[in-house]
């Protein structure tokens, strides 16, 4: 859509002309194959601005000029001709259509002169990379660039630099030089690109490591390539869903040149149409593996027409990438060849549990993700932090980029879409799917998914992914509810696009994606805990029953059942135990076919490798089997080809029923006589329900295995809905095949239950199945939502039917809801083995239910390649396929149940899960108040800078407050004009000159020669006599009237000019003033007496009044019309009933603003509110409408603009006005200072109303709402041509050009549907008012549709019709019967036209299925597509001047008061909310009361006045916008924005008398003259003294010119300067034993310091050295990110080490440090990032031991802790000793414990779990729980009551990620191994402070020390202060009380 309004655009602006030169020829004809040597030089503005071109050499000798100079060479290197495209200040059209122009192969040499980058527009820059251009993007102003391209070819050279005169002190302002030797016949480098359906779906072609611009979609992708590189021509062939394709492909082969280079890359399915002529025709370039190509495979050809294949590569689909590579050179000998396999990308890959994809990091994508390939976890995958860490995410891809939605956790695909629309998935702790459902948003609509996303719980983790299309329909209210789950891209999606999300409920998103159509998948990837809980209590199912439980999910491999229950295990040999003996008769088709195999391939494992006869889906109509001693000793079927058993037509079937039960006898007559130790299974095929009773009737005659006990096992269904509702041409029955689908399912009831009788034989008491049962199954579940919806009506009927026959016996077995528990578990409605073997698990437990002969254990686990559905991959079962290939076909589902698989019990895994000895859950709730602050307020009192966003902000009571004051401030201000001449009288102050309340009545007077009586409401401070007004033009009007707009004209056309509050200019004739005075309500106004001299009426306007009045009459003065209703009511006349629609108009616009900020109002009321912004053009209508219906009673002799200055009266004081707060409250708030904020310019335009003029200006201006107010001063002066065009029209051009000018708004949906763009390609223009965009032509178009003039003069031009078609229709409509009286059908009709209007709007705007974004929605809307609804209610609300108001209008006009009050309403809309305490989900009730109220007092109190002020002032007035201009802008330069500034941090703060924070008041010399801050700080006491140590803190950010890649380059280094400090003190151990105590004091009576460690002095820790003896220096590079495009590299250093934690080992003090690892002077030693390859280092925990406080310069060894990994950062290690020997707590959750040495070595030791700290990661997935500090030994029972036993006290964190806020915990684990966690304290009280000004508070503990029943946590404030929290230890006891036991 971009090109579309580049186009638009500039067609307003002005066009350029280009330039063309004839230049000298300096290259004459050269051969084709000659080379010829290309230069183009262009320098910036600052260095001297030239363009210069040499060939060979020689210099052009050509007139250069500014802009984009182009030279173009023929395709052989000859010079052709020159132009100059001044695209500084000209147009483009003539640049875009000469590079449009160029043939294939041309050569064009471009270079920039002095400036080229101001007016260059979107199309153009997209016309010049049709030569290959790839910076053009990139040229800035004034800047330099130079190109030497090719004609859809590649850039040869290209280069471009920024200017000096534009970038100050710019190292990098360099000429552009391009330089190219060129022939045609350059050999090229090609590679084609095929990935299958499942590896990327990619089809793409390179040339010289550039992609070809060529838009691939399914089928056989074509390209054409000319010698030199050069894109020639290009097709696709949909060769998978057109029969006719075929054909068209070879005819387009066969119609190429011999010698032609052809390249072929197929996507998605390209085999289905591919005919013997396409064949030959791809084999005619060399092809020889083309005939191999099957279904969705990788397939990759560079071939020669008539030549041979350069390359071709060939690969299955989900096997690998189809790469065909070549050199091509059509001069060479010798063609060199390579074909190759690519793996395939990362992103299709499921990393199993505890391993990353790479690529992702905590949820966000690397640039390059999509290139990160590999072919198995070890090379796609990282090692998580945690082996119970799993990555879970979406891959989603819309209609032409493999159209499905794929949803992965736990190293599966949990669940898959192809169904169109968004997906949304649930998952459970363990990591398998809860719910999961599809939205069609395409077409039905977003209803059902908002009230799923709201029925979700907080803190839900969610999954949603796009398939096909999932934008049309997708509403506001759906959008909000997506947001409602942390998304913040769901309004970036398009037509078609990908969409991936893994977001929380009520939280941030952790992940998300949106890819464009064409552009690929969609991929997000975020982390979950994976917490299996396994509980060993729980009962077994009671399975020999009715209905056995089958509902439940399966989690790692096991089945979770919802009845709480479980099932025991029947392994092989428990199996064949339970039926050994017996006879399993099996009936059904597919599903129970698997189940038939799955039984015979556990009982029988070797069966797995031999093939039977009849084995195979539909190649048998009977099997009979028979197993013994774990081997199959007989097999024999009835072959389904059998004609008398084949099941059709009923009744040909009862005609062959003797002869199949005949050859079904015989079959089962051959097998071996009865054993006991014998296992016999038959299966008979049962498509239809008659072929089970036919097994029932077979089985029971069968005498020689009478013995046997029969299970009878059956499911029958599925092919009735074949033949019903899918109507495959296979379906065996005709007469389903001619049934509707009601039809055929009645059928399928009727035949089953025929059958169900014969089941209460067979199965019931007596019966022969009756022992161990028979097993009734529902239809199996499917992944298509059509055939489910068809199982489920006829598994209602299988339930019904059972439901009075189910026993022990008789079981239902709810098959369909088992697989739609593990939907992974089926594919193409089939099930997996674990699903198959599981529902024999089930009908073991029913036969066999004593527990001695199943498993003693109790947990299943699978040995197998593919034993689930997840893992059905056709390399997974090699003997299957491709063996398959030779049909009849090859099925996924078939795959995966054709490879060995074994069910073993187990015992459960040990998870070592404790309560410890608290079960209480962890409150939280400080921390999340402050983190649902973050999350949840819209707009809170201080932004992220610190500076204030709100005048006030209160709770939800505070709401209250302004709408009581200005209520009550209203009522007094209504009533005070009342109120005050009586006041006067009983004070004895004399009457106000003019007050008519208290003067007496003077007689009336002729209209003609007295002015009508002065009426005025008074106001506080408002005189009711007004000064005369000035004249305008020689009218004869002697009252004038001035009503305000509230975005709206006049509501009557009476002859006064209101001052007071509402009401538009009342224009009509003088000898109708005094009455329509009378009538528009008299005391509503302030009337202004003015003696002019009166005009004499003109006679055809008196013949034209009078005329009604006949009518009114009626026909006979004798006999006048009988009295209705409508005799009651008023004419319509010239006063129009308008105070209510235009009062309601302007409040639907300030809800709709307040809908359109995220959160401010309840989601319920969004969708309507949204639609507030349409009644805007309705205000343009409405004044056309009034002024025109004035005009043609009464035209003017005025000019258009003292028209328009007469009319400003009722708009431009109360805006002037509303600009002074508006101007206030943004410089307080600080948004004067945002780029986005409106400049001078932008001020001194809206000061005169112009601020709709320019795009620039709209949207940042101050009240940038009121850009309406602009335009209509506009259409204004235009009034009067525009009367003059219009007042003549007849009725059928009145109707026509109303009917055109409501079609224009349709063309924004038009041209976008005939340019195949989305309808809502305006969304690319942002409108936030900290992102607002109008740099681009897109930008500028939209903001102009939206805002201009221009575009909405058709609107008002409507309402100006609107008033003519009202004239012509009161003349026809007069005509047609009496005009109060109901047999005139013009009084019916009236009566409807409003509320119809009404009624269609509200259907618009409360009813989502209409379907809004199928039609533009915002934009269309808004010009207005809604023009004929809102024409509809401004007719039918002002009637027709001679007819009675209509009922609807006339209910209205009781409420005409209200538009007194609209403008105020709207204008001051925003300073409402300004002052309004709350920002989020804001009471509207209250708010809107609030918006009342205040526009009553605005209006009464300042409006009246200004407008007076105004009225009297003419010379004045004309001065304000110099004034306002002047002021707005002077005051914006004087008055400084506000700044913000870093909290302070208390030095100390008792928290009660037994803890105190403080700071530690820690010195460091030397850091504080670098302003350096001492943090996280450590202590221990060694004997008589404190040793402490810190670390040393400051940043700087530098910038240098430096080599990148051995080039120069701007470097910008973040520089995180760190050491670690140290330094001792001698203990004062009473201070220390009273440090948190109260009033402390010792024993003599001395005061004791409670800052004893404040003064000590530290110093730089210099002696840490690494293992070869260096200095801890120059560490590895922690980040470079390299921009290419401006050649510069921004880095993250560190230098030294971190937060170092004190430790006594064996008496000895150890450090224990993070730190990124030195570099050793050479970076190969550095970690670099594995997608971009640039230095990415991470962060490692050290060591060093024998550390001397006093001597910080000795040299200790630091050893990295071998434990951590290399690829993920290592900190927040808990250090502890136990028995002298080191440990670290490495992770809280699970407990984590290692072994480690001071030398570095350390391994995992134990690993324990703690349940509330699980329910946290649970219910919390984006906080992390990390440790802190250190831990201590505690055995003290006497201060630890509630934890008497010995202990280790530690500390950890919680620390969210979406926040970046941190609460701390004190904790205590077991004093033994496996050291399990105990208890968790209450949150700690840190102080936190903000790093930054504005930052986010935040405290992190480093360390720990307990003495003397005395704790210090010291910690970190902010990265600014070192403190202490320190308590007694019983005080931190109480902090772990315990409600609850476990």
């Amino acid at each position: 859509m971009q090109k579309f309004f580049s186009a638009l655009f500039f067609v307003l602006a002005t066009t350029g002309a280009w330039h063309k030169v004839q230049a000298q020829t300096v290259v004459g004809a050269r051969r084709a194959s000659q080379a010829v040597n290309l230069t183009v030089r262009s320098t910036g503005r600052a260095n001297g601005a030239l363009a210069d071109f040499f060939i060979d050499g020689e210099k052009l000798n050509v007139n250069t000029g500014r802009g984009l100079n182009v030279a173009l060479l023929s395709s052989s290197g000859e010079f052709q001709s020159f132009q100059v495209f001044d695209t500084h200040a000209a147009g483009n059209d003539a640049l875009i259509n000469f590079f449009g122009d160029l043939a294939p192969g041309e050569i064009v040499m471009v270079a920039a002169e002095d400036d080229a980058e101001s007016n260059i527009s979107t199309a153009a820059i997209s016309a010049i990379q049709s030569v290959g251009a790839n910076l053009i993007d990139d040229m800035t102003y004034r800047g330099a660039y130079a190109l030497i391209g090719i004609k859809n070819g590649i850039a040869l050279d290209e280069q471009t630099f920024p200017d000096s005169s534009v970038v100050p002190d710019c190292s990098n302002c360099l000429e552009a030089v391009a330089t190219a030797s060129y022939t045609n016949v350059a050999a090229h480098d090609i590679i084609v690109n095929s990935s299958g359906r499942d590896l990327g779906n990619v089809a793409e072609f390179y040339i010289d490591g550039v992609k070809l611009n060529f838009e691939a979609s399914r089928g056989m992708n074509v390209a054409v390539v000319l010698p030199g590189g050069i894109l020639e021509s290009s097709r696709v062939f949909d060769t998978n869903g057109l029969e006719s394709e075929g054909e068209a492909l070879a005819d387009f082969l066969e119609g190429l040149d011999d010698l032609k280079l052809v390249l072929i890359a197929t996507k998605d399915d390209a085999r289905d149409n591919l005919n013997e002529r396409a064949f030959a025709a791809i084999e005619d370039l060399g092809a020889t593996k083309i005939r191999d190509l099957t279904w969705r495979d990788a397939y990759a050809l560079i071939g020669v027409k008539g030549g041979y294949a350069l390359s071709e590569a060939l690969y299955d689909n989900g096997e690998a990438m189809a790469v065909a590579r070549a050199t091509y050179d059509p001069d060479a000998v010798e063609i060199r060849t390579t074909t190759t396999t690519t793996l395939p990308p990362c992103y299709f890959l499921d990393c199993p549990i505890g391993f990353a994809l790479k690529g992702f990091t905590g949820g966000v994508a690397a640039a390059d993700f999509m290139n990160i390939r590999g072919k198995n976890s070890t090379e796609c995958c990282d090692a998580k932090a945690s082996t119970d860490l799993t990555d879970v995410g979406v891959r989603s891809a819309g209609f032409s980029d493999g159209s499905e939605a794929v949803f992965f956790a736990g190293g599966v695909a949990v669940h898959s879409s192809t169904q169109t629309g968004l997906t949304v998935v649930t998952l459970r702790q363990d990591a398998t799917a809860e719910s999961a459902e599809t939205f069609n948003t395409m077409q039905a609509g977003s209803d059902a998914l908002v009230r799923h996303l709201d029925s979700l719980k907080n803190g839900q983790l969610v999954l949603i992914g796009a398939a096909n299309e999932a934008s049309s329909n997708i509403s506001e209210a759906a959008m909000k509810a997506i947001e409602g789950l942390g998304a913040t891209k769901i309004r970036e999606i398009g037509w078609r696009s990908g969409y991936a999300l893994v977001g929380i409920k009520g939280g941030q998103a952790i992940s998300e994606m949106v890819k464009a159509e064409n552009e690929g998948y969609a991929v997000a990837v975020g982390e979950m805990e994976i917490i299996i809980q396994v509980d060993l209590n729980k009962p077994v199912c009671e399975a020999r029953v009715a209905n056995p439980p089958v509902l439940g999910y399966v989690s790692m491999g096991n089945l979770e059942l919802e009845a709480g229950c479980r099932y025991r295990i029947f392994e092989r040999e428990h199996a064949a135990d339970c039926l050994s003996g017996s006879w399993t008769v099996i009936t059904g088709s597919s599903n129970t076919l698997l189940e038939f195999g799955n039984l015979i391939n556990m009982l029988a494992p070797d069966e797995y490798g031999i093939d039977r006869p009849g084995e195979s889906i539909g190649a048998s109509a009977v099997a009979d089997v028979i197993i013994e001693n774990g081997q199959v000793t007989h097999w024999d079927v009835v072959s389904n080809k059998l004609e008398v058993c084949i099941q059709e037509d009923k009744a040909i079937a009862q005609q062959n029923d003797a002869a199949c039960r005949a050859a079904i006898k015989e079959l089962l007559d051959k097998a071996p006589a009865y054993s006991s130790s014998a296992i016999r299974i038959t299966m008979f095929i049962s498509f239809f329900w008659d072929r089970t009773s036919v097994a029932m009737d077979m089985v029971s005659e069968n005498a020689a295995w009478s013995e046997a006990p029969i299970s009878l096992v059956t499911q029958v269904g599925a092919w009735y809905n074949v033949c019903s509702v899918t109507k495959e041409d296979y379906c065996t029955r005709p007469e389903l095949l001619e049934m509707e689908k009601d039809d055929a399912i009645q059928v399928f009831k009727e035949e089953m239950e025929a059958i169900m009788v014969k089941f209460d034989s067979f199965c019931g008491v007596g019966g022969r199945a009756h022992e161990l049962g028979c097993n009734v199954q529902t239809i199996s579940w499917t992944n298509g939502q059509r055939d489910n919806e068809n199982f489920r009506i006829m598994n209602a009927y299988i339930v019904e039917a059972m439901e009075s026959r189910s026993s022990p016996s008789l079981r239902l077995i709810d098959f369909f809801n088992l697989g739609g528990g593990m939907s992974n578990e089926v594919i193409n409605g089939h099930g997996s083995q674990m699903l198959n073997l599981w529902v024999w698990q089930v009908m073991f437990n029913a036969m066999c239910p004593d527990a001695s002969q199943a498993a003693e254990k109790s947990w299943a686990q699978w040995d197998g390649v593919i034993c689930s559905g997840t893992e059905a991959k056709y390399e997974n079962c090699p003997d299957y396929y491709p063996a398959c290939e030779l049909g009849p076909r090859c099925e996924r589902w078939e795959c995966m149940n054709s490879v060995p698989c074994t069910l073993r019990a187990v015992d459960p895994p040990n998870m070592a899960s404790t309560e410890g000895i608290c079960s209480d859950a962890i409150d939280l709730s400080n921390f999340l108040g402050e983190r649902r602050l973050l999350e949840s307020t819209i707009e809170p009192c201080f932004n992220s800078q610190g500076l204030r966003t709100r005048l006030w902000c209160g709770g939800e009571y505070s709401q209250w407050v302004l709408p009581s004051i200005f209520v009550i401030l209203a009522i007094f201000v209504e009533a005070w004009p009342k109120m005050e001449p009586h006041l006067r009288k009983r004070l004895g102050l004399p009457e106000k000159a003019g007050d008519k309340r208290m003067a007496p009545a003077k007689p009336a007077q002729p209209a003609a020669e007295v002015q009508p009586p002065v009426e005025s409401r008074d106001f506080m401070l408002l005189t009711s006599t007004l000064p005369p007004l000035e004249r305008s033009g020689p009218s004869s009007k002697s009252i004038k009237s001035h009503k305000t707009e509230p975005g709206s004209p006049a509501v009557t056309e009476s002859d006064t000019v209101a001052l007071d509050l509402g009401s538009v200019d009342q224009e009509s004739t003088n000898d109708e003033t005094a009455s329509a005075t009378k009538a528009s309500g008299g005391g509503d106004e302030v009337v202004v007496a003015v003696t002019e001299t009166p005009e004499p009426a003109k006679e055809p306007e008196k013949a034209a009044t009078k005329e009604p009045e006949k009518a009114i009459e009626g026909t006979s003065p004798e006999k006048p019309a009988p009295q209705t209703c409508l005799g009651r009511i008023r004419l319509a006349g010239n006063k129009y009933p308008l105070g209510l629609a235009r009062f309601a108009a302007s409040s639907h616009v300030v809800i709709g603003h307040l809908a359109g900020r995220s959160g401010v109002i309840d989601r319920e009321h969004t969708y309507f509110a949204v639609w507030g912004f349409t009644w805007v053009p309705w205000f343009f209508m409405l004044s056309g409408f009034v002024l025109f219906s004035a005009y043609l009673k009464n035209p003017k002799e005025e000019s258009m603009f003292q028209y328009a200055i007469r009319r400003s009266v009722t708009i431009y004081p109360l805006y002037a006005v509303s600009l002074i707060p508006t101007f206030a409250a943004a410089k307080a708030l600080g948004k004067m200072a945002y780029a986005t904020s409106p400049d001078a310019l932008t001020m001194i335009a809206q000061s005169f109303l112009l601020q709709a003029w320019w795009p620039g200006w709209t949207e940042r201006a101050l009240q940038p709402h009121c850009w309406f107010l602009s335009c209509m001063v506009v259409y204004w002066v235009l009034f009067k041509p525009l009367a003059y065009c219009l007042k003549n029209l007849t009725l059928l051009k009145t109707v026509g050009l109303m009917a055109f000018l409501m079609l224009l708004p349709w063309f924004t949906i038009f041209i976008p549907l005939l340019a195949q763009e989305s309808v809502n390609w305006h969304k690319e223009h942002t409108s936030d008012f900290i992102d607002l965009q109008t740099d681009t032509a897109l930008d500028f178009g939209v903001v102009m549709l939206k805002f201009h003039w221009v575009c909405y003069l058709h609107v008002f031009m409507l309402g100006m019709l609107l008033a003519r078609l009202r004239q012509l229709l009161d003349a026809k409509a007069t005509a047609a019967g009496p005009v109060k009286s109901w047999r005139n059908p013009w009084n019916i009709a009236l009566q409807f036209i409003a509320p119809t209007g009404y009624l269609f709007l509200l259907l618009i705007f409360g009813v989502e299925g209409f379907q809004r974004q199928l039609w533009g929605y915002r934009l269309s809307a808004r010009l207005s597509v809604l023009l004929p609804f809102q024409a509809m209610i401004l007719f039918g609300l002002a009637g027709l001047p001679s007819f009675p108001l209509p009922v609807f209008s006339w209910i209205f006009s009781q409420f005409d008061f209200l538009e007194n009050y609209s403008f105020a309403v709207y204008v001051f809309q925003w300073r409402c909310y300004e002052v309004w305490p709350k920002a989020d989900m804001i009471n509207l009730t209250l708010f809107m009361l609030f918006v009342y109220s205040s526009a009553v007092v605005i209006a009464r109190c300042i409006q009246a006045p200004v407008q007076k002020w105004w009225a009297n002032h003419p010379i004045g007035r004309c001065i304000v916008p110099f004034v306002l201009a002047t002021t707005l802008v002077s005051l914006n330069v004087l008055i400084p924005n506000p700044t913000a500034e870093l909290s302070q941090i208390p030095a100390t703060k008792r928290l009660d008398e037994r803890m105190l924070d403080l700071s530690l008041g820690l010195l460091d010399a030397e850091g504080a003259a670098e302003g350096a801050a001492v943090i996280n700080p450590s202590i221990t006491i060694q004997g008589d003294k404190v040793v402490v140590s810190a670390r040393r803190h400051w940043t700087e950010v530098t910038q240098k010119i430096g080599t990148y890649n051995g080039q120069s380059a701007t470097i910008i280094e973040d520089v995180w300067h760190s050491e670690v400090l140290m330094g001792s003190a001698p203990l004062d151990a009473e201070a220390w034993a009273n440090w948190p105590l109260e009033n402390s004091g010792n024993s003599s009576g001395r005061r004791l310091s409670v800052q004893p460690l404040e003064g000590l002095s530290l110093s730089t820790w210099s002696g840490l050295r690494t293992k070869d003896g260096s200095s801890w220096q120059e560490l590895c590079i922690k980040s470079d990110v390299y921009f290419e495009h401006n050649n510069t590299l921004m880095r993250l250093r560190v230098t030294g080490p971190e937060d170092p934690k004190l430790i006594a080992v064996n008496d000895s003090i150890s450090i224990i440090f993070n730190s990124l690892p030195p570099s050793e002077g050479d970076v190969s030693n550095c970690r670099r990032n594995p997608n971009t390859g640039a230095l990415s280092a991470v962060t490692q925990m050290y060591v060093a031991s024998g550390i001397n406080p006093s001597d910080p310069a000795a040299e200790v060894t630091g050893h990295i802790l071998a434990y951590g990994q290399t690829e993920v950062p290592e900190k927040n290690w808990v250090p502890f000793t136990k028995d002298g020997a080191l440990h670290f707590v490495y992770t809280p959750i699970p407990h984590v414990i290692l072994d480690a040495k001071l030398d570095g070595a350390s391994s995992r030791a134990y690993d324990t779990s703690f349940k509330p700290l699980a329910d946290i990661v649970k219910a919390y997935p984006n906080i992390a729980i990390r440790g802190s500090a250190d831990a201590v030994y505690i055995n003290d029972p006497d201060y630890t009551p509630n934890q008497p036993r010995p202990h280790y006290l530690a500390v950890l964190h919680l620390h969210d990620e979406n926040t970046n806020r941190y609460a701390h915990f004190a904790y205590r684990f077991q004093a033994e191994a496996p050291f399990a966690i105990l208890q968790l304290s209450k949150q700690l009280p840190l102080t936190e402070a903000e790093a930054t000004a504005g930052g986010v508070h935040f405290a992190f503990a480093s360390g720990l020390t307990v003495r003397d029943q005395t704790v210090a946590i010291t910690y970190g404030a902010g990265d600014r202060d070192a403190r202490a929290l320190v308590m007694t230890l019983d005080r931190l006891d109480e902090m772990f009380d315990c409600q609850s036991g476990a």
